[in-house]
């Protein structure tokens, strides 16, 4: 095939679309919190003015993530897999930006770039962080972009183009992490002064105004509440890292490279669902790794003919956000979440990508060998990710169709709806979206709608004890219970 990008990224939303409305996956309260500050954005007109929490408490993120997604949201109907169509999106999108990122920083050998961007999707990692969303989920995207366009500034000059793309991007990329803030910045500077790029203050002064103006709605709440979200990140910056590398802060580091291969994170634990399988795995892997450690040593003298080098601004750019990164994680004295690791992702790819093809220069057979190994690996994996996110119990359209079966049933009655079986914002949502929060009885109900499971016993409830049971309505493992005064 002439171009194989297209087949890749058809591969690519193929391996990402996969039961799509019917699973569940990632952290069900923080997907219908930002849902419902979603709602009340296109539907009650209230601007974001910050973004999701941190899980460290005391700041929040930017709110460019509920604008990002608030478009998916409004074409699917307000349906969760909505929300979750952005995370496949910019999954997507990133194959394609990681593909004209290596083919400028790889001029000489276009073959880095087909071959990142078939790993990426294939990439289990990659895949089980698009079928679900979150601020974090959106960064790889963002940070391909910030690197391509900054490569071009540094390359071919800072004309307008390449420092609005490079503005927008590190905007928005900035915004959906502190881990991106810090990490991203310093790449910023650093590579500017490494390369000696000059930078003319019209184009800086783009470069603010772009920025500026998408920071606004949280500039517009630090001026109306004296700064506090931009103390509370100093703060915590200032406390959580410390002068010596932590032990911890490097296991996890390791955790993160090894995922290429064998991913686990909070979410998804190969060793738990398959220990024997698993390490069948590891051995292959480290017999595989021996191979090429005695092949390398067998070769040495021809090694470096085959080795492929990227130009001069895609090496600097490379190692800064390699180094650096790396470095910004191994003094932070707090367990690492997996997902702070995105800020680094999808390097692991570029680089086994750019180890593959200076493989292949010097043996086909081996390239083979490391090549179907990683596939292998990727495709058991997301045979299992697959049975693990399938719960249509669980989707959208079940406990809608759930919710509307209440509301018809309570036309015409004084009711309330309690909630047994569903996270508090997941149940708030949809109360919302169904227009049930303004139906129900405040006081003096005479019917009780209770959705619940098939674990829930009323016993448990003396409060209904004054209620008969008057019927049940299953709903494919939802249970909503009628109670009559």
């Amino acid at each position: 095939m002439r171009n194989p990008i297209y087949a890749i990224l058809f591969l690519g939303l193929a391996l990402r679309a996969v039961n799509y409305t019917q699973n569940t996956y990632g952290v069900t309260g923080e997907l219908y919190r930002d849902l419902n500050v979603v709602y009340d954005f296109l539907i009650n007109h209230t601007w974001p003015q910050l973004g999701p929490s941190s899980s460290l408490g005391g700041f929040n993120f930017g709110a460019i993530y509920y604008y990002l997604i608030a478009p998916f949201v409004y074409i699917f109907h307000f349906s969760s897999f909505g929300a979750t169509v952005a995370s496949t999106f910019f999954s997507v999108l990133s194959i394609w930006m990681l593909y004209k990122l290596l083919l400028l920083w790889f001029k000489d050998s276009p073959s880095v770039a087909n071959w990142g961007a078939f790993l990426l999707s294939v990439s289990l990692l990659d895949i089980q962080y698009s079928y679900y969303v979150s601020n974090p989920n959106l960064m790889p995207f963002f940070i391909l972009g910030f690197l391509y366009f900054l490569t071009l500034a540094i390359e071919y000059g800072a004309d307008w183009k390449n420092v609005l793309g490079l503005a927008l991007c590190f905007g928005i990329l900035t915004q959906l992490h502190a881990t991106a803030l810090l990490l991203f910045s310093v790449v910023l500077i650093a590579s500017i002064v490494i390369t000696r790029t000059k930078v003319k203050p019209a184009k800086a002064l783009l470069f603010a105004a772009v920025c500026l103006v998408l920071y606004l709605p949280g500039i517009v709440y630090e001026f109306s509440h004296n700064f506090v979200n931009s103390k509370g990140i100093f703060h915590l910056g200032g406390a959580n890292y410390g002068f010596l590398p932590q032990i911890g802060s490097l296991s996890s580091l390791l955790n993160f490279w090894d995922s290429l291969f064998v991913f686990k994170d909070g979410f998804y634990d190969f060793f738990v669902l398959n220990q024997v399988l698993f390490y069948v795995f590891i051995v292959f892997h480290l017999a595989v790794l021996a191979g090429v450690y005695f092949w390398h040593n067998r070769h040495k003298t021809s090694v470096s003919d085959a080795i492929i080098k990227p130009g001069d601004a895609g090496r600097i750019l490379l190692l800064i956000w390699l180094f650096a990164g790396s470095l910004m994680f191994l003094f932070f004295k707090k367990p690492i979440q997996y997902f702070y690791f995105l800020s680094l992702w999808p390097l692991p790819i570029i680089i086994f990508a750019w180890f593959l093809v200076c493989l292949k220069a010097r043996s086909q057979s081996l390239f083979k060998v490391v090549l179907c190994t990683y596939v292998l690996f990727q495709i058991v994996q997301l045979g299992y990710l697959y049975v693990l996110m399938y719960r249509p119990v669980y989707s959208f359209g079940n406990i809608n169709q759930a919710f509307k079966a209440i509301k018809t049933a309570g036309i015409g009655r004084q009711f309330s709806v309690l909630n047994y079986a569903l996270d508090p914002n997941q149940f708030s949502y949809f109360m919302r979206i169904t227009n049930l929060n303004s139906a129900v009885s405040k006081f003096n109900a005479q019917y009780i709608y209770i959705i619940s499971n098939k674990d829930f016993s009323a016993d448990s409830l003396p409060a209904l004890q004054r209620y008969m049971s008057d019927g049940v309505i299953f709903n494919n493992g939802i249970r909503v219970e009628e109670y009559e005064r």
